[in-house]
């Protein structure tokens, strides 16, 4: 299950991608109504059905608690503008998937929808010296996806 929300995150990044803000604000905050609402509900059906996947009442808070942990920290990195490039974003993306527990077909489509948000990402890019930075607009996109993650797991409830 944790495929399907990391293919949540990257297929409403790229989305948000290829539809400019214009003005400043995030492709999201410029998306109409009913888009952004099908982008947070599928972001929360993934985090719910990962969440619980678990068997028993603690292992769901123990999976729960995690992705709350991981989301508040990765709000923090874009909050602090630690990630600004793409091969920095690449990496922190890269590094939270295990790869190890994925099969092969899962493997290559993975890595394929990374590439696909990365040349993506690159048509956005406003070169400002020696490396390409990520547009405003985009990380405040990125920053309402991970605060869609984090509340899905912050209200989350056990199944008993």
């Amino acid at each position: 299950m944790r495929l399907i929300a990391v293919l949540s995150v990257l297929l409403v990044l790229a989305g948000c991608a290829t539809t400019p803000g214009g003005d400043g604000k995030g492709a999201l905050a410029s998306a109409p109504a009913s888009q952004m609402l099908l982008a947070r509900a599928g972001v929360q059906y993934a985090v719910d059905k990962y969440v619980g996947r678990e068997s028993t009442p603690e292992a769901q808070e123990r999976r729960r608690a995690r992705v709350e942990d991981i989301t508040a920290q990765a709000i923090e990195v874009v909050d602090r503008g630690l990630v600004a490039t793409i091969p920095a974003l690449e990496e922190v993306v890269r590094s939270r998937i295990d790869w190890a527990a994925l099969d092969l077909s899962d493997r290559r489509l993975l890595d394929t929808l990374i590439a696909v948000v990365r040349v993506e990402l690159e048509a956005r890019m406003q070169p400002t010296g020696d490396a390409p930075v990520l547009d405003a607009g985009l990380l405040l996109d990125v920053r309402e996806v991970l605060g869609w993650i984090h509340q899905a797991a912050a209200t989350q409830v056990p199944n008993g």
